[in-house]
C-alpha cells in the first residue's frame, strides 16, 4: 500500500515541478516523497520474514541490508532536504533584509 502511495504521490509532485519549479517546493516535495519511500521501507521491514527457501544463497540478510540502506538513505535525504530549506529561508531573510 505505502508503495503505491509512494509512486502517485511521486508522479503528483514531479507534475506540480512543472507548474512551479521554485527551489523550496522542490525541496518540501521532495521531504514528501522521501518519507513516504521511508515509511514503505520501514513497513516491508516490519512484515519482512520473506520465504526465501527455494533458492540457495543469503538472500534474508542482503534483502535486510538493502532495506537498512533504503531507511539510512531515506533519513540522510531528509535531513539534507530540510538543510537546504532552512538554508534558502535563511538566505530569503538576509537578501529581504539588505534590498
Amino acid at each position: 500500500m505505502a508503495r503505491k502511495v509512494g509512486y502517485f504521490v511521486a508522479v503528483i509532485v514531479n507534475v506540480a515541478y512543472l507548474a512551479y519549479d521554485a527551489a523550496w517546493f522542490k525541496s518540501v516535495g521532495q521531504i514528501g516523497v522521501t518519507a513516504i519511500g521511508l515509511v514503505a521501507a520501514i513497513r516491508t521491514w516490519q512484515v519482512f520474514p520473506f520465504d526465501f527457501s527455494p533458492y540457495d544463497g543469503p538472500w534474508p540478510t542482503l534483502t535486510r541490508l538493502m532495506l537498512v540502506i533504503a531507511i539510512f538513505g531515506s533519513i540522510v535525504g531528509i535531513v539534507v532536504e530540510l538543510v537546504r530549506l532552512a538554508g534558502r529561508g535563511i538566505s530569503a531573510g538576509v537578501r529581504s533584509q539588505t534590498h
